[in-house]
C-alpha cells in the first residue's frame, strides 16, 4: 500500500511532488534522512539515485551527500584554482582591474585568504567559514587589511556567484570601513 503519494521499497523512498517532479530520500547510516541534491524529471532517474545510494553503502564506502556536495571534483574549482580567472575577469565599472589593484588583490589573496580558504572548493565556502575566518584573522596586521582582504573575497564570491559557480555569496558580514 503506497504511503500518501510515495513508493516504499526496501532501501530510500521516492515520491511525486506537486510539480511532477520526483524526489528520492532514505535513511543513512546516521540515522538522518537525506535527500537527493535535487528533484527528478522521472521516477525512474530518482530510483537509479537511490540505487547508487545504496551501492555506496554496501561497499561500504558511503558518506551523507551533504559531505560529498563539499569535496573538490572536476568543475568544481578551489578558491586558490579560481582566483587568476576572476582576478582575469573582475571589471569595475566594465574597465578591467588596473595592474596596482590587480597587485593588491592578488598580495590579499596570498596572505590571508589562501592559507586558509584557498583549498577549499568554491562550492564549499560557506557564511560559517567565513565568519570563522573573520573571527581568526590576526588582528595585528593594521585596521584596513582585514576589512579589504574580506571586501576582495565578497568580490570574488560575488562573480562566483554570477558566473554560476556557487548557489549564493556566502560573505554577508556587515563591514564597518573607516573614514
Amino acid at each position: 500500500m503506497p504511503n500518501k503519494g510515495g513508493t516504499r521499497r526496501g532501501f530510500g523512498a521516492v515520491r511525486k511532488l506537486p510539480s511532477g517532479r520526483f524526489q528520492a530520500s532514505y535513511i543513512g547510516r546516521d540515522l538522518q534522512r537525506h535527500n537527493a541534491p535535487t528533484t527528478f524529471e522521472t521516477k525512474g532517474d530518482a530510483e537509479g539515485w537511490l540505487a547508487g545510494e545504496r551501492r555506496l553503502r554496501d561497499r561500504d564506502d558511503w558518506t551523507p551527500p551533504s559531505v560529498r556536495a563539499n569535496r573538490p571534483r572536476k568543475g568544481d574549482p578551489t578558491l586558490a584554482e579560481w582566483w587568476p580567472e576572476f582576478i582575469e575577469r573582475r571589471r569595475v565599472d566594465g574597465e578591467p582591474l588596473r595592474p596596482t589593484t590587480r597587485a593588491w588583490y592578488d598580495q590579499l589573496f596570498r596572505h590571508y585568504l589562501k592559507p586558509t580558504l584557498g583549498g577549499v572548493p568554491l562550492k564549499g565556502i560557506t557564511a560559517a567559514r567565513v565568519k570563522a575566518w573573520w573571527d581568526d584573522f590576526p588582528t595585528d596586521r593594521g585596521s584596513s587589511v582585514r576589512p579589504n582582504a574580506y571586501m576582495a573575497l565578497r568580490a570574488a564570491m560575488s562573480q562566483a556567484l554570477e558566473e554560476g559557480l556557487v548557489i549564493a555569496n556566502p560573505c554577508t558580514i556587515k563591514v564597518q570601513r573607516k573614514k
